[in-house]
């Protein structure tokens, strides 16, 4: 914010989930989420929440259920394991080490928490996001790896 003017640039749309069994197991970033039949539990907040989802790593080939990918754990709140999830915007999305892709693909779940290449160019419920950019900003050991991405999971 500079004045009277917000700008929302370079922006990434994150919001809180939690894993379906409440766990907090190492997950690298920008690994593919879904999300899950039941919705986020705070002690301090009773039943009021109606917004936000579970989530678990994607396990099913082109989810329709994609919510975006991981960033990071909220280590603020320690009450319960709250992660962030990022479901559009700027962002990276890791990609299975059997995939190479190029700048304009489309990425849907390759359902082992890494994205592969849809295999058409139409924007679905299962898309995550269109590949901006090639170049790796993180490598995993498992050979899966992130690039840029401009997610539309949200």
């Amino acid at each position: 914010v500079s004045e009277n003017t917000v700008s929302y640039n370079p922006f990434a749309g994150s919001h809180w989930s939690q894993l379906e069994d409440g766990s907090k197991p190492e997950i690298l970033r920008g690994t593919v989420m879904e999300s899950v039949n039941q919705l986020c539990v705070w002690e301090d907040g009773g039943d009021s929440n109606e917004r936000f989802a579970r989530c678990k790593i994607s396990d099913t080939s082109a989810s329709k259920k994609v919510y975006g990918v991981f960033l990071a754990w909220d280590n603020e709140w320690t009450e319960t394991n709250d992660l962030y999830v990022t479901a559009v915007g700027l962002f990276v999305c890791r990609i299975n080490q059997s995939v190479t892709v190029q700048i304009g693909d489309l990425l849907e779940s390759n359902g082992d928490g890494t994205a592969r290449v849809q295999i058409d160019d139409v924007i679905r419920s299962s898309t995550i996001g269109k590949v901006t950019s090639t170049i790796k900003t993180h490598e995993y050991p498992d050979g899966s790896y992130c690039v840029p991405t401009v997610l539309y999971c949200g």
